[in-house]
């Protein structure tokens, strides 16, 4: 049996943000290790989750040196904007020493693109054969996405609008890389950074050229929210050659997005959402967006007492 992990983020996070991510998971797909970057709360939600096998904690830390670096250039732009320059030559030429130089970029990146600094140390940690990266808050599971994964598989969900109907995605897209590159993308689909699964290899690949990505645009995109998104259309829909991509629409694949739904695309009904032809959806994603419906699924999901995690 291949070992899936699933990683993800809940800094700033209480056990009730968490809670139902990580409760879908452990019933859906009771065999997956999720790792948890979280903040100082650390030991509160190790003692809410300590009911729950495979659920693993990580301390969100980035490297001193850069962290203080970064708040100081963050008073001098032009400095600021040399510096990224300066890094982005050295992480191209300097390939035995990309650790340290990653360590170094990551405080000048928001959040949503430093993260990928901290899962490829993971990763490089960790011995399973496949993987997901996922939001928490807004993600809820009811059935195994790893089941039918084939070996040269990645995995990403689109939603119900092109770049060019998305407003904040086309200023992601046109700061990130530039008018002539989203015009080329602005008919596609938008694809939702937010759930990212294949195979080890796959997401391997996906991290390095989500990192190339990075350090091309670095100079652009300092602290800039939304990059990672762009990076991320860009990717599925012009890169990651060599394998196969999937990018599910709603209602027709494992995976709902549902910002943009109006949820016609789906049925709901006993605690459940299914697509118009009866099948659940493995991932549900974005369904706070829907109140009624977010009632509905986590009622649902109480209902059903998980299995072989739960204490008696």
């Amino acid at each position: 049996m291949m070992r899936k992990a699933i990683i993800t983020f809940g800094v700033g996070y209480g056990f009730e943000h968490i809670k139902h991510f990580v409760l879908s998971c452990k019933k859906f797909i009771p065999d997956t290790d999720i790792y948890m970057f979280a903040g100082k709360n650390i030991p509160q939600l190790e003692a809410d989750c300590s009911h729950i096998q495979g659920v693993h904690f990580i301390p969100f830390k980035e490297n001193f040196t850069g962290k203080v670096i970064a708040k100081v250039l963050s008073k001098m732009p032009s400095l600021q904007q040399k510096y990224a320059q300066y890094l982005s030559a050295k992480w191209e030429r300097d390939p035995l020493r990309r650790t340290r130089i990653e360590a170094l970029t990551s405080p000048l990146t928001q959040f949503m693109v430093k993260r990928f600094f901290l899962i490829k140390q993971l990763l490089s940690q960790l011995p399973h054969e496949q993987v997901m990266i996922a939001d928490v808050r807004d993600i809820i599971f009811q059935y195994d996405p790893f089941a039918t994964l084939q070996s040269d598989a990645i995995v990403t969900g689109i939603e119900p609008v092109a770049n060019s109907e998305s407003e904040m995605n086309e200023k992601w897209i046109r700061r990130t890389y530039s008018d002539a590159i989203f015009e080329q993308m602005a008919d596609k689909n938008v694809a939702c950074a937010g759930v990212t699964y294949g195979s080890r290899r796959a997401i391997n690949q996906y991290i390095e050229e989500m990192l190339e990505e990075t350090y091309e645009n670095l100079p652009k995109i300092i602290d800039m929210l939304g990059a990672d998104q762009a990076i991320h259309i860009r990717l599925f829909y012009y890169r990651l050659r060599g394998l196969t991509r999937h990018l599910e629409a709603n209602g027709s694949g494992s995976i709902a997005t549902l910002h943009f739904s109006d949820l016609t695309e789906f049925s709901v009904s006993n605690g459940r959402i299914e697509n118009l032809t009866g099948q659940p959806l493995a991932v549900v994603h974005q369904y706070d967006r829907h109140p009624d419906l977010a009632v509905e699924l986590r009622k649902g999901l109480e209902a059903r007492q998980p299995v072989n995690q739960m204490a008696s």
